[in-house]
């Protein structure tokens, strides 16, 4: 990681090149991509009318929910690389996570609906999740932690904006009602590391760590953070509304107060800016970014 400092206004913070995600299949685009519990990146593949299928919302005559499509999921670990076929996936606007034992969740971010895979690919499991879901990220123990947007909170969602669910897909936890934070309109960001989650939230976004079912949090005057990054007592918020796209904040996590220390510009090596449409997934002290199928990465411990 590297600050540049040559110039006026906020240092450039450059993520670092951290690998490249790579097509199972020579005619394969990519549709999305995550982080999982230990780090590994999943993807999903597919071919591109079936990319447009799956990004099509399930009212419409060419959605996968109403044509049901032939996908990949690729699995990068830090020494292995797996490949699972799933022959007919129904779920538009897609999130994904892997389980233990080479499973696979697939979330539909529209629609209601979760499916769990086996490593060969074969549906093994299915739950209704609630509509609106903006993230979900697994735990080492395979419960998912799901953060729904505002139509989901307010629509066929959660009204608790988050919640847990069991390895099978039963809903064991929701972010209570009442706490002096203010309830969640829209769960902006979501950080799981272990099997506890931190947040960042529409309207007041507070800075909140969900463990063992306790609500820990600090108020927060950086507003429209797209992710986070947090350990011990530091926590670091990224992008906002429009121009603070790039925006990154460090800041200390004290009694009652999220205190900013520094602030600066989140860029690509070379000081390039980042792209119009990036992924970000924050699991513990690193970010994890996706500029199409450029991964790139930054901890806590780089950030001034």
């Amino acid at each position: 990681m590297t600050i540049s400092a040559g110039h006026s206004g906020p240092p450039l913070v450059q993520l670092r090149a951290h690998g490249r995600l790579a097509s199972p299949v020579a005619d394969d685009v990519l549709v999305t991509a995550s982080v999982g519990p230990s780090g590994e990146v999943i993807s999903l593949w597919a071919d591109p009318a079936s990319r447009k299928a799956l990004l099509a919302g399930a009212g419409l005559a060419e959605s996968c929910a109403r044509q049901p499509v032939s996908a990949r999921v690729v699995v990068q670990g830090a020494s292995t690389t797996t490949v699972t076929t799933i022959a007919a996936l129904d779920l538009p606007f897609c999130k994904l996570q892997p389980l233990p034992d080479g499973r696979i969740v697939v979330v539909a971010g529209r629609g209601g609906k979760a499916v769990v895979f086996d490593a060969d690919g074969t549906p093994v499991l299915q739950g209704d999740v609630g509509d609106g879901i903006e993230h979900a990220l697994a735990t080492p123990t395979g419960q998912l932690w799901i953060g729904y947007f505002d139509e989901g909170v307010y629509g066929d969602g959660s009204p608790h904006g988050i919640v847990r669910l069991t390895a099978g897909l039963e809903p064991n936890w929701g972010y209570p009602f009442g706490v002096e934070f203010g309830r969640i309109d829209d769960c902006y960001s979501l950080n799981v590391e272990g099997e506890t989650a931190w947040a960042c939230y529409y309207s007041s976004f507070p800075i909140v760590r969900i463990s063992d079912g306790t609500v820990t949090g600090w108020h927060n005057k950086i507003r429209g953070a797209k992710a986070l990054v947090a350990h011990g007592d530091t926590c670091a918020l990224f992008g906002g509304y429009s121009g603070e796209r790039s925006r990154v904040v460090i800041g200390r996590l004290a009694d009652t107060q999220h205190e900013p220390v520094s602030e600066g510009l989140l860029v690509l090596p070379g000081d390039r800016p980042l792209p119009d449409r990036v992924q970000m997934v924050g699991r513990g002290p690193e970010l994890h970014v996706f500029a199409n199928t450029e991964w790139y990465r930054i901890s806590l411990d780089d950030l001034p």
